[in-house]
């Protein structure tokens, strides 16, 4: 039994690695963004810092969970993001959300491969990865806007690894648009994941 739980941890641990490229832990998606390149857009070589922040018309539309829609009740109080660029490339930056029952999520970005990309119709997409995420202030401890993010990432577990997808943003002469969406993507570490599976199997052996 031993064995089996130290290998299903190591092939747990393997899959939070490559989680990108499968159904997120949590991913939740914020629309109708202020998005500024702070002049100029460069489209696919930009080099500068483009920066996200929430405006009157912004929305957090809901939480999914393992990709299931989630019952959201909470609403968006900030939002702002940096995202720095060079030759197209994304390099660095941050993220922070912040909901009106004062639950957040914070993360910083690197680049990982993460470039803009032209879309037809819908001017650019920016996308990169996520470290250092973490959930604060959550209501009861587990729930952000009414969801219990707890059960899908691990309740007192932090520093998650994830992923953003900044689209529509198709900026004016000035390299401003106020309709950008920004899709945040959240899975735990691998020794989170981990401990998370050693925490399944030994309730089931409890169960037992």
């Amino acid at each position: 039994m031993k064995h089996t739980i130290i290998l299903t941890a190591i092939a747990l641990a393997a899959a939070a690695g490559s989680a990108s490229a499968g159904v997120a832990n949590v991913r939740y998606d914020t629309n109708n963004l202020t998005a500024s390149a702070g002049g100029p857009f460069g489209g696919t070589t930009h080099t500068g810092a483009i920066t996200i922040t929430h405006n009157a018309t912004s929305t957090l539309n809901g939480i999914v969970i393992f990709g299931v829609s989630q019952p959201f009740t909470g609403a968006l109080a900030s939002f702002s993001a940096t995202i720095n660029l060079v030759n197209g490339f994304v390099t660095t930056g941050s993220l922070s959300t912040v909901l009106t029952d004062g639950s957040r999520y914070d993360a910083s970005i690197n680049g990982g491969g993460g470039r803009v990309v032209f879309q037809a119709g819908r001017g650019f997409r920016i996308d990169g990865l996520t470290f250092n995420g973490n959930f604060s202030n959550l209501v009861g401890g587990t729930n952000f806007g009414g969801v219990n993010v707890a059960a899908a990432v691990g309740a007192g577990a932090s520093n998650y690894d994830g992923s953003f997808l900044l689209t529509s943003f198709n900026p004016d002469a000035s390299g401003v648009t106020n309709q950008a969406q920004f899709e945040t993507y959240i899975f735990p570490t691998p020794g989170s994941a981990a401990l998370l599976g050693l925490a399944g199997l030994a309730a089931a052996r409890r169960r037992r």
